[in-house]
């Protein structure tokens, strides 16, 4: 088993940034790649997947009690009503 140098990783790191300076449009060109990729597959397993897995959604018709129905009517009424009626008011000057 060779021992591991780290004197060259140093070295190879501290030199990292002088050499994407100088190859500027090369690391434009990967890192977008790489972007491209990470986000496709970010995309693919929330969306793309998601759609293929769960391809069969049936509609179901809802159904509503009429009498709760009516009952919901009245209050959003009565709720409206109080509601025309606060703006109606005039109240005292506190000042």
């Amino acid at each position: 088993m060779k021992n591991f140098d780290f004197g060259k990783l140093k070295k190879a790191l501290s030199n990292l940034p002088e050499t994407l300076a100088q190859k500027s449009f090369m690391a434009f060109l990967i890192l977008s790649l790489l972007a491209f990729v990470i986000s496709g597959a970010i995309f693919y397993k929330y969306g793309y997947s998601v759609v293929k897995m769960f391809p069969d959604i049936t509609e179901q018709e809802i159904k509503i009690n009429s009498t709760d129905y009516q009952k919901m009517l009245n209050y959003w009424d009565t709720r409206a009503k109080i509601f025309e009626e606060a703006e109606l008011k005039v109240f005292k000057n506190p000042f």
